[in-house]
């Protein structure tokens, strides 16, 4: 089972706030029938959109978190299109790999920076020393180890 995300946006006007419940709770019925297991459910409520969807300005928000197969998706995702007073829905699967990584591509874009320091250093030196240009490397290669080294512990 792979994790997944849904958000879903029902109509304000049709839906009251109690019925809310119910279409979370048949979505969890749904998908525990097929093996799915829901982890977690956030309730936005009432959200003005960017733009008019279906000839509605706003629309109540529900996030549901879940663990499911294939199969299950793809049965949610039918159920969910065929649902009344459903205005708009998007599953995505949540790839935690790339959550936990998020920190590292900032660490990462600070590592060529400081090699590309180091790389200038090196330029400026006179051709005749090798011995700055090998301590402007070792310079810049200190500063992408702190990097990677900060990254590690934010996450």
């Amino acid at each position: 089972m792979r994790p997944y995300e849904v958000m879903f946006i029902l109509d304000p006007v049709a839906v009251a706030d109690d019925a809310v419940d119910s279409y979370i709770q048949r979505f969890t019925a749904l998908l525990a029938e097929h093996g799915g297991q829901v982890t977690g459910v956030d309730k936005w409520g009432k959200r003005r959109f960017a733009y008019e969807i279906k000839g509605r300005t706003e629309g109540y928000y529900v996030v549901m978190t879940f663990q499911a197969s294939r199969e299950a998706v793809a049965e949610l995702n039918r159920v969910m299109r065929i649902t009344d007073h459903l205005i708009r829905h998007i599953v995505v699967r949540r790839d935690e790999f790339v959550k936990a990584g998020a920190a590292q591509p900032e660490a990462a874009a600070e590592a060529p920076a400081a090699s590309s320091d180091a790389a200038e250093q090196a330029q400026e030196a006179p051709s005749g020393e090798p011995a700055a240009q090998e301590g402007a490397a070792e310079s810049g290669e200190a500063v992408a180890a702190e990097a990677a080294e900060a990254a590690e512990t934010t996450t």
